[in-house]
């Protein structure tokens, strides 16, 4: 079958000397992996520059659901990044994004929605003049509530400090990776209620939000293990 379809570049590896393999999350098929022959000449219609971290692509190629390689017939960047590849900060995040999106997505079928998220995402993030220091922070608890795996917004003056393990806010807290301070739940429970910008709290308390988000998409998906950019991401984000 012959489509035509958007899709998100999550890696690009060498295959060969004149080869490489490129694994895409498809708007209409979900994760797929091609393989691009001649991708190093120059004279490629499909040289391996076009397939940059992340980049958002225009794709086009007989799609045969029992094959595990596929090749492309024709791709283009439908939405070129103008601003990322000049700024620190933003490519900071696209770096996070690319490990994380890479681990979550390596074998996700296809989700349209999820796909439109994504998108919507990376370009607010081309686009945005000046990045909040928790841009990436309100990402992924929106992220987290597509994915269905939204935790019991429970907060309470007494049930305020989140469990991982539970889902949900507690009366208890211990001090261990799985339950989050009284300052980043209370944090935690204002992105939950209303993902429009709060205020932003200080750096100690956003890289623990950081850090606890990771490990509660750890806990519903194991392909996410550790995030290695979170240590570059939180020591080039500016304090605010």
């Amino acid at each position: 079958m012959y489509i035509s379809t958007k899709g998100i570049l999550l890696r690009k590896i060498k295959y060969s000397e004149s080869s490489i393999l490129v694994k895409i999350f498809c708007e209409q098929c979900g994760t797929t992996t091609f393989i691009i022959k001649n991708a190093f000449s120059k004279k490629s219609k499909l040289n391996q520059s076009l397939f940059s971290n992340l980049a958002l692509l225009e794709l086009s190629f007989d799609f045969k659901p029992e094959k595990k390689i596929l090749f492309l017939k024709d791709a283009t960047q439908y939405y070129p990044y103008h601003n990322i590849p000049f700024s620190i900060e933003k490519n900071s995040i696209l770096l996070f994004y690319n490990e994380l999106f890479y681990k979550l997505l390596n074998q996700s079928g296809e989700d349209s929605v999820l796909y439109s998220l994504l998108e919507k995402n990376l370009i607010e993030l081309d686009n945005e003049t000046s990045i909040a220091p928790d841009f990436h922070i309100h990402f992924l608890v929106s992220l987290i509530q597509n994915l269905g795996i939204a935790p019991i917004n429970n907060y309470s003056e007494k049930d305020c400090y989140f469990s991982l393990e539970e889902n949900k806010f507690t009366s208890l807290y211990l001090d261990n990776k799985y339950h989050i301070s009284k300052e980043a739940s209370h944090y935690f429970f204002q992105l939950l209620s209303d993902l429009e910008r709060t205020e932003t709290p200080r750096k100690s308390i956003r890289n623990e939000m950081l850090t606890s988000l990771i490990n509660y998409l750890r806990i519903h998906n194991e392909q996410v293990n550790e995030i290695e950019s979170i240590k570059i991401l939180s020591e080039v984000l500016r304090e605010n």
